[in-house]
């Protein structure tokens, strides 16, 4: 995944309620279609979103993992992601979702960071991602590999997406992709 790369638009079919006459009310579905997601180089201007989108989805995974939530820490660890080279931030439509941290070496690629902001999560959005890197990966012969928290649910996000647990540690799971 590259930076100001633009993923197609998707269509999405929804249950929306449509009223005939006050007597005639009826259920329907209608295709509502998602807006396009991008990504762009973070720049240092960046790194509150940085920080609210970590707070957002983080937050309470690391105190449920036994870990203390430290803002001014956070802060500063934020800021350094932010001004990462391989620091994107995912824009769908005109509005900045969420981050994504993506290091790249000869021998394999680690997926970092992959944090949407709720509201923009359970829509594809993470999965085409994801899967966009899972096609880089393979035409470069290399795996993908990330580290998840043993308390985040995103583990099943990326088992559905055919990652698999290679080790554990006392806090994560350690997971690549089967392809």
């Amino acid at each position: 995944v590259q930076s100001n790369e633009v993923y197609p638009t998707t269509c999405t079919t929804v249950p929306a309620i449509s009223f005939g006459s006050a007597s005639d009310k009826r259920c329907s579905l209608h295709t509502v279609m998602s807006p396009p997601v991008a990504l762009r180089t973070s720049r240092s201007i960046d790194a509150g979103l940085f920080y609210e989108v970590t707070e957002q989805t983080m937050r309470a995974h690391i105190i449920a993992a036994g870990g203390a939530w430290d803002e001014e820490r956070r802060r500063e660890e934020t800021t350094e992601v932010s001004l990462d080279p391989n620091a994107r931030v995912i824009v769908v439509g005109t509005v900045d979702a969420g981050i994504l941290l993506v290091e790249r070496s000869p021998n394999e690629m680690h997926l970092h960071i992959l944090y949407l902001f709720p509201i923009f999560q359970r829509l594809g959005i993470g999965s085409t991602l994801v899967s966009s890197l899972q096609r880089e990966a393979v035409e470069r012969y290399v795996p993908l590999r990330l580290k998840v928290l043993k308390v985040n649910p995103a583990k099943g996000f990326y088992e559905r997406l055919g990652f698999s647990v290679e080790e554990e540690t006392e806090h994560f799971f350690c997971m690549q992709n089967a392809t």
